[in-house]
């Protein structure tokens, strides 16, 4: 008796080797994704404007990976603005 003549056989081949393959197609649509290009926009702004720079951004399609809030650099004792890092799916060309 071969295999696919078995219960476990028939089982394998008929419900179990689909499923997987199914899986198997939907980690390969994720992996492709994950794997599209970014476009990266690194924007500085003061505390008043931030809700407007967020705003602006968004609209155009960005989103906002990091906020970087306003302060005092240490070593030159200088106030450093607002730093925002905007992501956004890379066009196609």
């Amino acid at each position: 008796m071969e295999f696919w003549q078995t219960v476990s056989g028939d089982r394998f081949l008929n419900v179990t080797f689909p499923k997987l393959v199914n899986e198997i197609n939907s980690l390969t649509n994720e992996l492709k994704k994950l794997n599209q290009e970014v476009e990266t926009k690194v924007v500085t702004t003061n505390e008043m404007q931030l809700a407007s720079t967020i705003n602006k951004y968004c609209s155009e399609g960005w989103q906002l990976k990091h906020y970087i809030p306003e302060h005092v650099e240490l070593s030159a004792g200088q106030i450093v603005d607002t730093v925002l890092v905007f992501e956004r799916k890379a066009k196609s060309k």
